[in-house]
């Protein structure tokens, strides 16, 4: 489960490093074999998130994630968005 966890992260973000460790060498030795190799297609990633909703709550719901969605906000200016940076792993 945990090399599942690393994988998930490892494709969803560009900036994140993982701390492999465990209580024994064993877990660690799993840990970093599975970062080798796991990989998740993009429906494997969709299933692991539609297993449970993210409500991110205020303000990051109010002010962030949706000014595409907020008429008060978009009637006071026009917004223009970068790019996110791509995955470090992407699914293939």
């Amino acid at each position: 489960m945990t090399g599942i966890a690393l994988a998930y992260v490892m494709h969803k973000t560009p900036y994140v490093f993982p701390i492999c460790g465990g209580r024994k060498i064993s877990h660690l030795k799993e840990n970093i074999e599975a970062l080798e190799k796991v990989r998740l297609s993009d429906e494997e990633i969709k299933e692991l998130e539609d297993a449970s909703p993210l409500h991110v709550g205020f303000p990051q719901n109010f002010v962030g994630m949706a000014l595409g969605q907020n008429t008060l906000l978009n009637s006071s200016a026009k917004y223009a968005f970068v790019e996110f940076p791509k995955p470090i792993i992407h699914g293939k």
